[in-house]
């Protein structure tokens, strides 16, 4: 499979800009058997080199217990969902917990996406391709109103699943489990 449409454009919208030098995500320094950030082979796939949200490419956080890749932006987003929905990392700055590598690995962005999205009405995808702003105005800002249709759009894949088919197979191997 191939990440390239069929004109060779990537599907993926424009990368953000980098977080700045010298941030930090204070994340598994020192956990027993971690290792810095998941596998790249695991980052090369075609499907996770996008966002699995909003489509920005070249996406360097990650939902650890979703098993998927996501940007900067809706990685603020995952965070205001709460840990017991999403648990964010950094794909480059923190150490990662084999159990993370493995989740990824197992999920990824095309599964969860045919999972979490199955029943999307085309009139509820987001779809901010051309309003995406963040990487014109600093790399973790966009458009108020785009912001709110982004929130909208991933509270209501993963907090009220309003898209997935309860009870399915998929859904008991993807379910967000709390955490104790």
């Amino acid at each position: 499979s191939s990440a390239l449409g069929s004109e060779g454009q990537s599907p993926c919208r424009p990368p953000r800009a980098p977080p700045p030098s010298g941030a930090q995500e204070g994340g598994g320094q020192g956990v027993p058997g971690a290792m810095p950030g998941p596998p790249r082979d695991l980052l090369q796939q075609p499907e996770n080199r996008c966002c699995a949200d909003c489509g920005a490419r070249e996406p360097r956080w990650a939902s650890v217990n979703l098993g998927i890749v996501i940007c900067e932006v809706c990685s603020g987003i995952h965070r205001r969902l709460g840990t017991h929905l999403s648990q964010v990392r950094s794909v480059t700055l923190d150490e990662w917990k084999p159990e993370w590598v493995d989740k990824l690995r197992r999920v990824g962005n095309a599964r969860a996406k045919a999972h979490y999205e199955r029943h999307v009405p085309d009139a509820e995808r987001f779809d901010g391709a051309a309003a995406m702003t963040a990487a014109a105005q600093g790399g973790d800002r966009i458009d108020s109103a785009l912001g709110q249709a982004l929130e909208r759009w991933i509270r209501a894949k993963y907090e009220e699943r309003r898209y997935a088919a309860p009870g399915d197979v998929e859904d008991q191997q993807l379910a967000v489990r709390p955490q104790p």
